[in-house]
């Protein structure tokens, strides 16, 4: 899983990377950032200009503050098997209709290019099933089960009964 800011500086420096990856049996999930999200100031990010210095952040995970340019109209030329949708895609979607369709329209192509949706940061379990009526193949968050301070994992504990 990897942030579009990480990729955008250096696209084919990805696109070798990703390959690589790829045929080493690796997975790769693109995960798009709204504007809100990746609104630092696009003067303290570093450039990307060389091929290894992108490796570099690949592979320690690092981030750099770019604006989004990267839509689902107009997925990278790279080779994905996910892509986690940017929340402004899903929020408030239950609303708009237009927007329903212009998503489904969206994961539809992106499907045909054999790249699976994941929706991220779920916290209404009432968005699931318009969601998979959009098309999106995979979701994640609370919406089923919050978080916990204790571990409940839905094994039996050792408990015992008394026929009296």
């Amino acid at each position: 899983q990897i942030s579009e800011r990480d990729v955008l500086p250096d696209e084919a420096a990805a696109q070798q990377i990703f390959q690589s990856l790829k045929g080493m049996g690796f997975r790769i999930c693109l995960v798009q950032r709204t504007d809100a999200l990746s609104s630092a100031a696009t003067s303290r990010h570093l450039s990307l200009n060389h091929s290894r210095d992108l490796s570099r952040n690949l592979t320690q995970g690092l981030t750099r503050d770019l604006p989004r340019n990267v839509s689902l109209d107009s997925p990278l030329n790279l080779p994905l098997d996910y892509l986690k949708l940017a929340l402004e895609y899903i929020h408030n979607i239950e609303y708009e209709s237009k927007r329903r369709l212009r998503l489904k329209k969206q994961i539809a192509a992106l499907n045909r290019q054999g790249i699976r949706v994941i929706a991220a940061q779920l916290d209404d379990i009432l968005l699931l099933p318009i969601l998979w009526k959009a098309g999106v193949d995979f979701a994640q968050g609370n919406c089923l089960w919050a978080p916990d301070q204790k571990i409940n994992t839905g094994i039996p504990h050792h408990q015992v009964i008394c026929l009296n």
